[in-house]
């Protein structure tokens, strides 16, 4: 696995003892001839707020447009970051190699960010990578690090689906209560088909997680985030925020706007791994045929983030009847939540008010 070859295991043996807040952001953006939106991406990174520091890669593959000038440009600024840009320090680099696929440049980034990590414990170091044409929400990195310092056992969040336009006009949020339920994600069923895709951008990790599960498949070129979301599920609670905290450009010509592709490569996986699969099968006498529950977050008090749980189906096409009995659970789920939200709200401002 990438990272134990550069962390050093010794000064880890009491890491169980150790805090687990968040001090390092490793974040890598994978380029090819990326010069129209590169400068919006960078750009989103050098305005984020925090005490913790940025060690931000940008892994090129061969461009032959103006991507290399505005890499080097950045190079420069980061040695004179103005401090009106945030208050996170940043530690800019770059390389220029060829790669198989836009998974193996990602991987070969943090390969070399692995690289200075040397005596830091995985729990503290948050990653994430971020596309050429994507970009952050400003305060996402300080929002995530304010949630997983005080979510010790928790390891990945997201944030809620936001996509914007060659234009960086914002066409949609997903305002529905959006959350990923694990026993779904292992089975790989947000692909799009089954139930909505998980949104790559503002998905951020602990790097202990990415060590179990030894980083991305390097051999695929449309599905590996797909792959490695269900990997992480295997291990761990994906935790949602209300919160935009990455958004996804939709543009003519991506990668993926390839679902034939795509699909084939999640087909390939499926009939590879047939068994591993197979033991995820769901009872259709389970409840998780119909619904499961999963955590969204949100409502940060003084006492901590409030994290409750909501039900979500197990497709996007539940039969009629399966459908109006998830309705029903989730209206009935809905208010009783709101209900203990107001109720707890009210208990905290009245002891206030007693002290």
């Amino acid at each position: 696995m990438i990272i134990d070859k550069y962390i050093n295991t010794k000064t880890l043996q009491n890491r169980n003892d150790m805090k687990t807040n968040i001090s390092h952001v490793l974040i890598v953006t994978p380029t090819r001839n990326s010069e129209a939106y590169l400068n919006e991406t960078i750009l989103s990174i050098f305005t984020q707020e925090g005490d913790c520091e940025i060690f931000y890669h940008v892994q090129d593959c061969e461009s032959s447009d103006a991507t290399l000038d505005i890499i080097k440009y950045w190079e420069q600024m980061a040695s004179k970051k103005p401090a009106f840009l945030g208050r996170a320090k940043i530690h800019f680099s770059w390389s220029s190699e060829r790669d198989a696929s836009m998974y193996d440049g990602i991987n070969k980034g943090f390969e070399k960010l692995f690289e200075k990590m040397q005596g830091v414990a995985p729990e503290n170091i948050l990653m994430t990578w971020i596309n050429s044409d994507d970009k952050f929400a400003t305060g996402a990195i300080q929002t995530v690090s304010s949630f997983l310092n005080n979510a010790e056992k928790s390891e990945w969040v997201t944030g809620l689906p936001c996509l914007i336009l060659s234009d960086g006009t914002i066409v949609d949020v997903r305002d529905s209560p959006c959350a990923f339920a694990q026993i779904y994600l292992r089975q790989g069923r947000y692909d799009g088909r089954t139930l909505p895709f998980l949104q790559q951008e503002g998905t951020f990790w602990r790097a202990s997680l990415w060590q179990k599960t030894g980083g991305l498949n390097a051999q695929l070129r449309l599905a590996g985030d797909w792959d490695l979301w269900r990997r992480f599920a295997e291990y761990n609670e994906l935790i949602t925020m209300r919160a935009v905290l990455g958004f996804h450009r939709r543009l003519q010509g991506q990668l993926s706007e390839d679902r034939d592709g795509y699909y084939r490569e999640i087909d390939q996986i499926i009939d590879e791994q047939k068994n591993a699969f197979q033991a995820l099968n769901i009872s259709s006498l389970s409840t998780d045929s119909i619904y499961s529950t999963a955590p969204l977050t949100g409502w940060r008090t003084e006492s901590g983030w409030f994290t409750y749980w909501i039900t979500v189906p197990a497709s996007m096409r539940l039969p009629l009847i399966r459908r109006l009995f998830f309705k029903i659970l989730t209206t009935i789920k809905f208010l009783y939540v709101r209900t203990y939200f107001y109720l707890g709200t009210g208990k905290a401002r009245l002891l206030n008010k007693l002290k």
